[in-house]
């Protein structure tokens, strides 16, 4: 490799390094003003992070963390709103107060230890992620972070946090449709891809954020539906490689509910939608208008659902806590507890559920 090719690759992992350090000095300030206050409360207190060898099983979660952005004005995105002089008078103490609630609800989906994969959408960038798992309870847990910056116009990306002491990382990518109606590839959000490896028993994932209904339902259908035949184009190939009895977990905020199309098209290529059953009781992981609806899923291949492959599903559900929730003031009944209410800040946690699946190995 060349001098110049040496320096470049150096000054690359400093700007890495300054992008996640950035964020964390005024939180650590922040942070110690208010241990010295009482106002820090502790996590959930387990006895060891390493997964029961007993049970040998593990929690899989996905959560839209709804606008968890730092405070810092990124240049290349229109992250005006999330700024201190912005719309929505975002701060770094509003910013810590997010990020510990995130981590709050994480550790709150664990039965015995904490999710060993958790898949979150709505994250601003890889330094938003790194001050997850290292300024809040997350840190005493070794979790590692897959994420690739996306070309979002807000700059909202995916990211992937698993536990170093469970899974081993095979590979990773950021997949995009070679062709996608009404836009480019490069302005939307990726599929992250991850080959996650545990006790030599692979598992494939592949997270997801779908365009949203904004604008009306049929405003970006045909985005979706390119993504859903591209997932399947994509999986097929890893069935083809590995075969029919390997192990694959679509899962994310598809911006659409089970019985629609794009998502049913799953069905006739090897998977099976575990929240099906949970839409047709009227549960959802979003509610628009006094409707709940299931828009965050968890889609396995049918060897996972039907078991004969080596991962095998205890369970699959919403997870709801009684924190998560607070009373409809214009419908009947709960909604999730958002960050924000419209632009009023709400000091809750999402306007998503997150969902959940518990895996025997």
């Amino acid at each position: 490799m060349s001098r110049g090719n040496d320096v470049s690759c150096i000054c690359v992992k400093l700007l890495y390094l300054v992008r996640i350090l950035i964020p964390v000095i005024p939180l650590a300030l922040i942070f110690m003003k208010a241990y010295a206050n009482g106002i820090v409360h502790s996590a959930p207190t387990f006895t060891t992070y390493a997964q029961d060898t007993a049970s040998r099983s593990f929690t899989f979660l996905f959560y839209n963390a709804e606008n968890l952005f730092d405070a810092i004005d990124d240049t290349i995105t229109d992250d005006q709103e999330f700024l201190p002089d912005g719309a929505r008078r975002w701060t770094y103490t509003k910013y810590y107060r997010k990020l510990h609630s995130v981590a709050k609800v994480i550790l709150s989906a664990g039965d015995t230890v904490p999710p060993a994969l958790i898949g979150l959408c709505e994250i601003e960038n890889i330094g938003v992620a790194g001050s997850l798992v290292s300024l809040t309870p997350l840190s005493r847990y070794d979790y590692g972070i897959v994420h690739f910056d996306s070309k979002d116009s807000r700059g909202i990306d995916i990211c992937l946090l698993y536990n170093r002491e469970v899974f081993t990382l095979i590979s990773s990518a950021a997949l995009y449709p070679e062709r996608f109606p009404g836009d480019s590839p490069g302005v939307t959000r990726p599929v992250l891809y991850a080959k996650m490896q545990i006790e030599n028993k692979p598992l494939h994932l592949l997270l997801n954020h779908w365009p949203s209904r904004r604008g009306g339902v049929m405003a970006a259908m045909e985005a979706r539906k390119s993504l859903a035949d591209y997932i399947i184009e994509f999986t097929d190939s890893v069935f083809r490689a590995d075969g029919r009895e390997t192990a694959i977990v679509i899962a994310g905020d598809l911006n659409s509910t089970p019985s629609d199309e794009e998502v049913t098209s799953f069905g006739s290529a090897g998977f099976v939608n575990l929240l099906a059953a949970a839409e047709k009781r009227g549960e959802g992981t979003y509610k628009y208008r006094g409707v709940w609806q299931i828009f965050d899923h968890i889609i396995v291949s049918t060897s996972m659902a039907e078991g004969w492959s080596d991962f095998n599903i205890e369970k699959c559900l919403i997870h709801s806590p009684a924190f998560l929730l607070i009373e409809d003031v214009v419908y009947p009944g709960l909604k999730p507890f958002p960050a924000f209410d419209g632009y009023r800040y709400a000091g809750g946690y999402s306007d998503h559920l997150p969902v959940k699946m518990v895996v025997w190995y």
